[in-house]
């Protein structure tokens, strides 16, 4: 399944389940990350989503870990941002030229 995570307020993906527990294990996502993939309508926190690739990247966290997880200094705004999903139909659109639109040059 491929997923796509909150990363500053953008969609950062698509990445596999591997991909997603290797983040995890990074710590660059944590419970209150905002997740999302195809099929389901609204993002979602990762401890309320629970795929299982969080349950058994925050298992083997616990048993190779005793490290306090680090609180920022500065506290992020981009917590209430929702990104949007990708589409399917973000087709590259015909760039024409400004002049091209106003006095439409190169219509037949």
């Amino acid at each position: 399944m491929t997923w796509y995570f909150n990363n500053n307020g953008a969609a950062d993906g698509p990445y596999d389940d591997e991909a997603m527990a290797s983040l995890v294990a990074q710590k660059r996502i944590q419970a209150q990350t905002l997740i999302w993939h195809p099929g389901v309508d609204l993002w979602q926190e990762i401890s309320s989503f629970s795929p299982s690739w969080w349950k058994s990247a925050m298992a083997s966290n616990a048993a190779g870990s005793n490290e306090k997880p680090v609180k920022a200094d500065t506290p992020t705004t981009t917590r209430n941002l929702v990104p949007m999903a990708p589409r399917a139909d973000n087709s590259p659109k015909v760039q024409t030229s400004f002049l091209k639109r106003l006095f439409g040059w190169g219509k037949k």
